[in-house]
């Protein structure tokens, strides 16, 4: 007499199981996968905002500047890695046009020590000055925003003729800033998987004189 079982074999269990683990494997691995991606364009994200924040910033503080082509109001010191932009202050409930004496200086420093790279702002009074870390903290740049050849120079350009005044710069910033900028043949580029790099190039038309 033959008997018939509905029960599962060891064979089939064992097969079951093969494809349930390679089942698990691939949702892992496609989970892992997606997780790094993601965390990859964070982190590329992360970069370029801050770096935009820190640029935004300076453009703010160009816009505002109190000169002319014959007096820029612009102080640029690649030595101390600091630039300056002179504000109107208001006097007595009204600014002073004409007067740049009782102007105010905003400041930005690269700060040396840590690595170098936190950039801090603070303000003079009369005359441009460093700021230190006792300022207030804006963004970090690449440690060598100031010395790489690659990464164009803070420059202020003034045609009294023209009317014009111009600032320009590029920030660079990386996940690591303390790397240094991320060039290939001379140009910037987007540094690597692990250490991100992001630039904004600001050129500023001072206008109003």
């Amino acid at each position: 007499m033959k008997h018939s079982s509905s029960g599962v074999t060891l064979t089939e269990l064992v097969v079951a199981s093969v494809i349930m683990s390679m089942m698990l494997a691939a949702i892992w691995a496609t989970d892992y996968a997606l997780r790094l991606k993601n965390k990859e364009v964070s982190s590329d994200a992360q970069i370029f905002i801050q770096t935009r924040a820190l640029a935004e910033k300076i453009r703010m503080s160009v816009r505002s500047v109190h000169g002319s082509p014959q007096d820029t109001g612009m102080d640029v010191n690649i030595g101390t890695k600091t630039l300056c932009f002179r504000q109107d202050l208001m006097i007595s409930g009204a600014y002073t046009p004409g007067d740049y004496t009782d102007d105010r200086w905003v400041c930005y420093t690269q700060v040396a020590g840590g690595g170098g790279t936190n950039v801090y702002s603070c303000t003079f009074d009369g005359s441009p000055g460093q700021c230190t870390a006792s300022g207030t903290f804006e963004g970090t740049v690449v440690s060598d925003e100031f010395t790489n050849a690659a990464i164009p120079d803070p420059v202020v350009t003034a045609d009294a003729d023209a009317g014009t005044l111009y600032f320009e710069m590029t920030v660079v910033s990386r996940k690591t800033p303390s790397a240094g900028a991320a060039v290939t043949g001379g140009v910037l580029t987007s540094g690597t998987t692990d250490n991100p790099q992001a630039y904004v190039a600001l050129r500023e038309n001072v206008g109003g004189f």
